[in-house]
């Protein structure tokens, strides 16, 4: 099951820097099919190397955010993330001891697939969407306090 995905509007959470860094994995997840079908170790090895360093910038980001915003959902993502981070280095020691085999060929394409799909889809579209929401209120409040003001100039 090759890894199949290409970025569309149905992915974008409406964070910027979220989507930027999804924008950049899905570019490269066909970089990660082409080494796997071509059995090369050094290749794989490479891809698996981005993917890790990208999960652990990428990861930091999010829960970075979800904190600065209160996410009521931070524990559910943190769990996911460290699940995630967990079966990926179960894969990466996997590889590291054996090379590519079916199991390990298998093993990554079924979870970055899983991650891309579900994870994005589901959990970080539900984080970008309460950022939209936060923003909004943010906004309003502003523009009702700059309203205040004005109305306050009037009264004196």
């Amino acid at each position: 099951m090759p890894i199949v995905m290409e970025w569309s509007d149905s992915l974008a959470t409406g964070v910027e820097s979220v989507d930027k860094q999804h924008r950049e994995l899905i570019i490269r997840a066909p970089d990660l099919n082409k080494a796997l079908e071509l059995g090369d170790d050094l290749l794989v090895k490479d891809m698996i190397f981005f993917l890790e360093e990208y999960v652990v910038k990428h990861f930091h980001d999010e829960e970075k955010l979800m904190r600065q915003y209160n996410y009521s959902g931070y524990e559910a993502q943190k769990r996911a993330h460290d699940c995630f981070v967990k079966a990926f280095t179960e894969i990466k020691e996997e590889f590291e001891a054996e090379g590519i085999t079916k199991s390990v060929k298998a093993k990554l394409q079924v979870h970055v697939n899983s991650w891309l799909i579900g994870h994005i889809k589901i959990m970080d579209k539900n984080l970008g969407e309460y950022i939209q929401r936060q923003n909004v209120v943010s906004l309003l409040e502003k523009k009702e306090s700059e309203f205040d003001w004005f109305l306050w100039e009037e009264e004196a």
